[in-house]
């Protein structure tokens, strides 16, 4: 269990963000309330499926998700908060969700049994 953890906790914290987005954005109504809940829902598929996007696709919908939002309400201090680290840790979640798997023989111990000696 602590190996899911702490493979998928930055996911899990980017998702975190896009529920508070989304929590934000109902607290808000009107355009900039239906921006933040939008918002909230791509940063919240953004990091469910990150490792199923490409690179590229999945940095433009966490931009299209986390910015429109602290426009529109610029005058407070937390929503732009919430877009920088949702930017921030997402982007390393975007970025982390493709890397290429270990290759055998780096960084492994070698599998075969050592050679034997000479018998007397």
């Amino acid at each position: 269990m602590r190996a899911g953890i702490s493979r998928h906790w930055l996911a899990g914290l980017t998702a975190v963000l896009g529920v508070l987005y989304i929590l934000l954005g109902a607290a808000a109504g009107g355009l900039a309330g239906a921006l933040g809940i939008a918002g909230g829902l791509l940063i919240v598929i953004v990091a469910a499926a990150a490792r199923r996007l490409p690179p590229l696709a999945g940095a433009a919908l966490l931009v299209l998700g986390a910015v429109p939002f602290p426009f529109l309400t610029w005058w407070s201090l937390v929503t732009p908060l919430i877009a920088v680290l949702a930017l921030a840790i997402g982007g390393r979640v975007v970025a982390g969700g493709h890397r290429p798997a270990a290759r055998p023989g780096r960084g492994t111990l070698p599998t075969s049994s050592p050679r034997p000696t000479g018998q007397g």
